[in-house]
Parts: structure tokens; sequence; C-alpha cells
């Protein structure tokens, strides 16, 4: 019976890290400029979900490279994000993948 929980688990955990490509640049500027702390919350797992599912090798995604520091924070990655779009209200049509792609690259990008 634990086999079949963990089984069950592991799928759940892989459709939602599939869920998470599909997001849009104005589903992620809604909630990580949310008034509540629900949305601050949904915004952070909805970047780290979307960096997990995506970043392959962990130095590239959306084709534009990312190299963090050693001990880079999931709070500083996705406080980059957030800024990010701040800086940049009109990036709305792009999807969520490449705005995260962009705003990491753009402050950790590989020399």
């Amino acid at each position: 019976m634990p086999l079949l929980v963990l089984l069950a688990f592991l799928v759940g955990i892989s459709a939602s890290a599939q869920a998470e490509t599909g997001a849009t640049g104005a589903e992620l500027r809604k909630y990580c400029s949310g008034p509540n702390s629900w949305d601050d919350s949904y915004c952070s797992r909805k970047i780290m979900g979307i960096l997990k599912a995506n970043s392959g090798n962990g130095r590239q995604m959306g084709g534009l490279g990312i190299c963090t520091p050693a001990g880079t924070t999931n709070g500083q990655l996705i406080d980059v994000v957030k800024a990010w779009l701040k800086t940049h209200p009109n990036a709305r049509q792009a999807s969520a993948k490449i705005i995260i792609a962009q705003a990491l690259s753009a402050k950790f990008p590989c020399r």
C-alpha cells in the first residue's frame, strides 16, 4: 500500500510540473503583484514550479543562459522575477517560462 501512495504522489508532482509550463505572463503578473498573501504564495510556487520543470541542466532555460552564484536561494530567484515584472509591464504576451528565463538571465548571465 505505501508503494501505491508514493506512486500516486509522484504522478501528481509530475502532472503539476507539466501544468506549470503553460502559464502565461499575464497570469504570472496578476499573482505576483496581487494584494494578499495567497497571491504571493501562488506566485512563488508558480515561479519555482516553472523553474523545476524547465531548467534542464540548471544553466539554461528558454534558450537563455542562467548562471546563478553558489548559495543563491529560491527567495532571491523569486525576488528577481518579481522585480523584472515590475520594470517590464508590457511583457504579458510571453509565456511565464520565457519571462522567468529573461528575468534570471538578465540578473545572472553566464560569462
